[in-house]
């Protein structure tokens, strides 16, 4: 978002950048700012959705082979790391099932992410797409924040919808390399507990 605007007060500056707004122009500038600011804006989004398929794809790798990693190439080193230092403790979210408007002309995959990033909002996740039917979702999450997980939880599974959802939350774990057995671990919870529909 770029808020344009006739005021140039620092209190109108400070409470835009509350608002999330990625710029600030002045009316008076605009013809010369304007095209600085929509560039600078197309290489952040960029960035972004670049950033976004480089999590996807080592998720992925970290929830089948996270015990089994050996030394990352360059490439993959720099986004590793940042697993480390984001999700050093965390618990792990399997959810299968679907839940969404059949009416509504959104895939349902976009519908699951826009409820899981809503339920999460404001905290530390990341979220891989297995399949349309199961979503993997890390929690940096402390022990003391137990409660807050439980009402968040329940709020992803009571969300609007037609279709039926399984959640199970593990146990907390230490280290970015626990990633695959926790995974492991749940998907075989969730088999032995809930198979029987």
């Amino acid at each position: 978002m770029i808020l344009l605007t006739a005021y140039s007060e620092f209190q109108y500056a400070k409470q835009a950048i509350d608002y999330r707004v990625s710029s600030y122009v002045m009316k008076r500038n605009v013809l010369e700012d304007l095209p600085g600011v929509l560039l600078k804006m197309k290489q952040q989004l960029e960035q972004t959705h670049g950033n976004k398929k480089e999590k996807s794809r080592m998720m992925s790798l970290l929830l089948h082979e996270s015990e089994y990693i050996d030394p990352l190439s360059e490439s993959s080193e720099g986004m590793y790391s940042w697993f480390e230092e984001h999700f050093k403790r965390f618990r792990m979210l399997v959810v299968q099932g679907c839940r969404g408007e059949k009416e509504s002309g959104e895939p349902m995959k976009e519908q699951m992410q826009e409820k899981i990033n809503t339920a999460f909002a404001g905290w530390e996740i990341q979220v891989l797409v297995v399949s349309v039917m199961e979503y993997v979702i890390l929690v940096a999450v402390e022990p003391e924040e137990e409660e807050e997980l439980k009402s968040r939880c329940h709020s992803l599974l009571s969300s609007g919808g037609e279709g039926t959802l399984l959640l199970a939350v593990s146990r907390i774990y230490q280290g970015i390399d626990t990633v695959s057995r926790a995974y492991r671990e749940l998907l075989n919870y969730l088999s032995t507990h809930f198979l029987d529909w």
